[in-house]
């Protein structure tokens, strides 16, 4: 009563906002309650009603994260990718212009002639023009096409420096000079190293060099010189001035030997080395290398190996050993656009060199710094923040015995409303409010439906419980105690929960037998049994034959059951002949008839006959022959 009192009040205060829906809802309090009593729910009203609102709010509240749920699961897959997945790499190769080595002697001695070639194919024509010392401009020469290259015949007339210009039809341009001298004497020596170089620099800065093998020979103008041996760092320099025809040059370099075994020590490479100088050395295996002082980087590298790079210092340090790692290829895989307020999954393959996966890798994923969530080693995701920017996204990838596999990609993130945040919580707010009240809706009805169902079992089974009751009568037992009889037997179980409740009416709250036979009529779900119910009530009134009256009113409720029977048994006729025409013979005849479709003009309807079989086989007739044998069964079950 606590709850229908709150209920009404609530309708009184809608009343003065809502109007007319307050005062359905006040008179939707009054009916319920006496919806909820005629179905013989076992529990207080009030208990039903909290449960009712409970129940509703608990749907509702679990909906929305269901919901909420399935809307981020939706907008981003996360354990597998989908078709539309593109690679996070894309690579532009740029060509540069063509070029051609070109050359001459830097020395020329006057009246000596001597070729200036540039290495351009036959399909392109060369010119050349020379610029002495204080001539700005200067005639074009053709250049000729010998042995595959283009050369010009120079003869210098005078001494000094010319400078020379030669332009291709290709648009390739280069410069040099030559330096015009009336001699060249001879510079020799040896140096104890072979492969060392000698590099002269005269005064001018210009400098030549030589190869000594180990011997070396140079042709030089006169002229003051400084003269330097140089070998993997190692050097030594000499100041020389040239005026006979025959000038010597001695060297002696102080070398070290470092020896380095690569692990493994079974590969091979190419060793670069940076010091004093730089040079490059091919390894097979365990290899010595000759360098002079100093601290050295070197950088080790091998097919199908990472780079190992470290630094020594001759002074202390003689032996290395550097580990080249092997490598892996990680590719990087994620659905585009990527957009913000979701989660952004990406999906990693690492593979070796053959192409062959590597499991149980260690991953590591950040865009622009902010850390990915590791689902496993190929998998991981990120709550996007809402920017638009472009992000760069890192992943890198590590396993024992493989050096770290890194990926750095440019992301671009687009706003999209439909997957927001925002749009997303407030639609699954929106579903599950209407979830709720689907509950709540579903609760109301339960009462009107558990009435209807009492109903027919107890006008299936009125007659028989007429008769029990009307033997009882001639008996001689008192209707009180015929009713309590009835109350206590179990052959007739709704009818019995009625006159359980004339019982609860006189033992508990005191009525006389009249009283309770009549509040039990307005209450009773049956409107026949209602009114036997209270004509029973009369018939006590009045004094008049109660076993009389039950006997005819039994045979009168076994008229009607019979009438009833014969009606539903022949509507079942019916309906048994309509599936025999609808779900038996039509197919058969709509079999054939799309069959010969299929053959004579097949999609000429713009659907193939083929599909409607197949719909109707496998969705119509199995859903139409269900609901069939529901109605049926409902029909046969009446009062069960």
């Amino acid at each position: 009563m606590q709850m229908v009192s709150l209920l009404r009040t609530y309708a009184y205060v809608c009343d003065r906002a809502l109007g007319r829906l307050s005062k359905r809802l006040e008179q939707k309090a009054g009916s319920l309650q006496k919806d909820f009593n005629r179905a013989a729910i076992p529990m207080l009203f009030q208990e039903y009603i909290s449960m009712t609102i409970f129940t509703s709010i608990l749907i509702g509240i679990e909906t929305f994260f269901l919901f909420s749920s399935a809307m981020y699961v939706m907008s981003a897959p996360m354990w597998f990718p989908p078709e539309n997945i593109t690679a996070n790499v894309s690579e532009e190769i740029f060509l540069p212009p063509a070029s051609y080595s070109f050359g001459t002697n830097y020395y020329a001695i006057t009246n000596t002639t001597q070729p200036i070639w540039v290495a351009a194919p036959q399909n392109v024509s060369c010119m050349i023009s020379f610029f002495p010392e204080g001539v700005e401009n200067a005639p074009n020469f053709f250049m000729d096409y010998v042995n595959g290259q283009w050369e010009y015949q120079y003869t210098p007339n005078t001494t000094g420096l010319v400078e020379y210009w030669i332009a291709c039809n290709d648009s390739t341009r280069y410069a040099g000079r030559i330096h015009a001298v009336e001699q060249l004497l001879t510079l020799s020596g040896t140096v104890s190293r072979s492969d060392a170089t000698i590099t002269t620099v005269d005064i001018n800065g210009h400098t030549e060099t030589a190869a000594a093998i180990p011997g070396y020979s140079l042709g030089l103008p006169p002229g003051e010189y400084t003269v330097t041996a140089s070998y993997h760092g190692a050097r030594s320099s000499q100041p020389i001035v040239i005026e006979a025809a025959s000038t010597r040059a001695d060297f002696n370099l102080t070398l070290i030997q470092l020896n380095i075994t690569p692990n493994p020590n079974d590969i091979a490479g190419v060793a670069t080395f940076n010091g004093p100088e730089t040079f490059v050395q091919q390894f097979s295996g365990p290899f010595s290398v000759e360098v002079g002082k100093g601290v050295w980087q070197y950088e080790l590298s091998s097919s199908g190996r990472a780079n190992a790079t470290g630094f020594f210092d001759t002074a202390n340090l003689t032996e290395i050993s550097p580990v080249l790692l092997k490598t892996a290829k990680l590719q990087v895989y994620f659905a585009e656009p990527v957009y913000n307020y979701q989660d952004f999954y990406i999906y990693i393959n690492m593979t070796d060199n053959n192409g062959v996966p590597i499991q149980d890798y260690r991953l590591e994923a950040d865009l622009n710094g902010a850390p990915f969530g590791v689902i496993d080693s190929h998998s991981a995701y990120l709550t996007l923040n809402g920017s638009e920017d472009v992000e760069v996204l890192t992943v890198r990838a590590n396993k024992g015995g493989y050096a770290e596999a890194v990926s750095t990609t440019n992301v671009q993130l687009k706003f999209n409303v439909p997957v927001s945040i925002m749009f997303t919580n407030m639609l699954s707010l929106v579903v599950g409010m209407l979830m709720s009240v689907v509950m709540l809706f579903v609760f109301l009805y339960y009462p009107s439906e558990r009435i209807s169902s009492r109903r027919d079992k107890i006008d299936a089974n009125l007659s028989f419980a007429l008769s029990h009751f009307s033997a009882i009568s001639e008996s001689g037992i008192p209707p009180a105690k015929g009713i309590e009889l009835m109350a206590k037997h179990g052959a007739y179980n709704d009818i019995r929960i009625e006159f359980q409740r004339v019982m609860h009416y006189m033992m508990l709250l005191g009525y006389d037998l009249i009283t309770a036979l009549r509040r039990t009529a307005a209450d009773c779900p049956s409107k026949k049994l209602g009114q036997v119910f209270d004509s029973f009530a009369s018939t006590i009134h009045s004094g008049g034959d109660t076993s009389e009256f039950l006997k005819e009113r039994a045979k009168e409720a076994s008229l009607e059951q019979a009438i009833q029977y014969r009606s539903r048994t022949s509507s079942l006729l019916v309906i048994g002949e309509l599936y025999i025409i609808i779900f038996i013979a039509a197919p058969i005849f709509l079999t054939v008839m799309l069959i010969t479709m299929e053959f004579i003009s097949p999609g000429a309807f713009g659907i193939s006959p083929i599909l409607l079989l197949k719909f109707g086989a496998y969705l119509f007739i199995p859903a139409m022959t269900a609901f069939f044998i529901f109605y049926i069964s409902k029909e046969v079950n009446v009062g069960a």
